[in-house]
């Protein structure tokens, strides 16, 4: 009898909630500059959205409201749904060469809007029932396309990929303290910033006391500063950053609606989710710099007969270390691999003498670089922090191998390869090569943790939530 009580208590509570909620439809434009968070990550909702329907995970329907009816799209009625329709102008229209110009279908950057069916309640409470994508409507095409999916879905992959939404938190800084360039190059972002030409540019952030971001040091191809602005110059500051789970900022209500409509609907609401997860309350990026091995700070990384990037490359070959294609390591190289990322394509433009300055040459050439021709460095750092933007460690992940820019024809540094930072660091710990007495004792390893070195920021990675575990690397005695 009490479980019958509670059950019709529940199913009363349930009617009353209903009762006193209202149906919506809310229209967000991505484009509009205050939703691009939704954009702006390491991956969009749209790009979640689409890749959950390629792989079977989320279930596209079209919604009619006000038949108040929803039929599920198969797969081959997907794909055609996705093909661009060209509709021909009054004038003469080539449409072979149009098709050439296009892609075949609508990709994650063709959905300018995405569409809400939330239910409101008078408490301001919310729940999504559907999420929906349409896409742009330019001149050309007959019909956006539309369709939706469940959201509760959706929000269980959007938890389960730990997909970010931040504000505040793009083009160069978070909370004024963490340096945030969302994988773009540093240079890339002050040129956009000043309309000036920076590629042949090194930076450095300078820091205050409490560890919030002060200057931007501009230097010279010779490593002389050339100027020094504050940060506020480039980037807007002041503003508090915020960073969330992204169904937490749609849940929210953490966007500016396009459009915002009442609907009158027979379609079922959808059920409330009875899990919550745990949402982080530490964040992650990866932060790279370069260390010049020609700068008279390095030349302890480049003691004849024990040069960092020669040991690197002789403990690769040796299989001893793993080498690796980029600074995430995730596809390995084999040993052949290395060895082709050791030859430098000159296209016509000059050939390398190796060891020798580069001389002018009309004919295209390939040739073998040497282990001592490598002399730049990037050490990729895992910065973990607190949403207010406070650093709380700093641990190494991987050291890149480059060749410099001036080897180059087109005057770009070419990547070699990259190491994990753990194995590096277990084989410089038995090798005495590593360590030196002149001018002073010290050991390669040390010079690494302990940022014992001139270096200049290139980027750092989109935000990600930190792992749990943390890597120690204990000094080596000297």
């Amino acid at each position: 009898m009490k479980q019958l009580l509670t059950l019709l208590y529940c199913l009363l509570v349930s009617t009353l909630l209903q009762a006193q909620s209202s149906r919506h439809l809310v229209s967000i434009d991505l484009y509009n500059k205050e939703n691009r968070a939704y954009l702006k990550g390491g991956i969009s909702l749209p790009e979640v959205v689409l890749q959950g329907i390629a792989t079977g995970k989320l279930q596209p329907v079209q919604i009619n409201y006000e038949e108040g009816n929803l039929v599920n799209i198969s797969p081959i009625d997907f794909s055609k749904l996705m093909e661009k329709t060209v509709v021909p102008s009054d004038e003469l229209v080539d449409i072979e060469k149009l098709n050439d110009t296009l892609p075949p279908v609508l990709t994650a950057y063709d959905f300018q809007y995405v569409l809400l069916d939330d239910s409101q309640f008078k408490d301001n409470a919310k729940k999504i029932n559907y999420l929906g994508l349409r896409s742009a409507a330019p001149e050309d095409v007959k019909v956006p396309v539309e369709f939706y999916v469940a959201y509760n879905e959706l929000k269980q992959i959007l938890d389960a990929r730990q997909v970010l939404w931040y504000q505040n938190a793009g083009a160069f800084t978070l909370n004024e303290k963490v340096v945030h360039t969302a994988d773009e190059y540093l240079a890339s972002i002050i040129s956009d910033a000043t309309s000036e030409d920076v590629y042949n540019q090194y930076f450095q952030v300078k820091k205050t006391k409490n560890g919030r971001l002060a200057t931007l040091q501009q230097y010279g191809s010779d490593y002389e500063l050339i100027k020094e602005a504050p940060v506020s110059t480039y980037a807007a500051t002041g503003k508090k950053g915020e960073v969330l789970f992204m169904s937490q900022a749609l849940q929210r209500g953490q966007y500016k609606a396009h459009q915002d409509k009442v609907i009158q609907t027979k379609l079922p609401e959808a059920q409330a989710l009875k899990y919550q997860p745990a949402y982080p309350k530490k964040f992650t990026v990866y932060q790279t710099e370069g260390i010049y091995l020609d700068h008279p700070k390095n030349a302890h990384f480049f003691i004849p007969e024990q040069e960092l990037p020669v040991l690197l490359l002789e403990a690769a070959r040796n299989r001893r270390i793993a080498a690796y294609t980029n600074d995430s390591l995730s596809i390995k190289m084999t040993v052949a691999d290395l060895s082709k990322q050791m030859q430098m394509e000159t296209t016509g433009v000059m050939i390398l003498e190796v060891g020798e300055k580069p001389e002018e040459s009309n004919d295209a050439a390939t040739v073998e670089m040497l282990p001592t021709d490598l002399t730049v460095l990037q050490m990729v750092w895992q910065v973990s922090f607190n949403p207010q933007g406070e650093i709380e460690s700093k641990v190494p992940h991987a050291l890149g191998l480059l060749a410099p820019g001036k080897l180059s024809p087109t005057g770009f540094e070419q990547q070699v390869a990259y190491f994990s930072f753990k194995e590096v660091y277990g084989f410089l710990k038995e090798d005495e090569r590593a360590r030196y007495t002149s001018p002073t004792k010290g050991h390669m390893l040390n010079d690494l943790l302990k940022e014992n070195y001139t270096s200049f920021l290139l980027k750092t990675s989109h935000l990600s939530v930190a792992r749990k575990e943390k890597q120690k690397y204990p000094l080596v005695i000297k």
